[in-house]
């Protein structure tokens, strides 16, 4: 799938990058699926008046989960380590 276009929310972006990193993963593709996770991520810790300014308490929770989250799938599908992803 393509980017989602450029008005599209940090919410809504990050979703996507989201989806992406774990359908990488889950396909194998390591290097690519880390991509699309640091731009998620990238996404949690815009300036303040974004979705997330990155302080926990100017952020939406939606998007605080996506950070542990994605540290669990990737334990699980690319380290398959399960206690790691237990502990995320």
């Amino acid at each position: 799938m393509p980017d989602p276009p450029p008005a599209t929310s940090p919410r809504g972006q990050a979703s996507h990058h989201y989806a992406r990193a774990l359908a990488l993963w889950a396909q194998g593709d390591t290097q690519k699926g880390d991509a699309e996770a640091a731009q998620c991520i990238g996404l949690m810790t815009k300036p303040a008046g974004s979705a997330c300014d990155g302080r926990g308490d100017k952020c939406d929770g939606f998007l605080v989960a996506f950070t542990q989250e994605l540290k669990a799938v990737r334990a699980w599908r690319v380290e398959k380590n399960a206690t790691k992803a237990i502990e995320a």
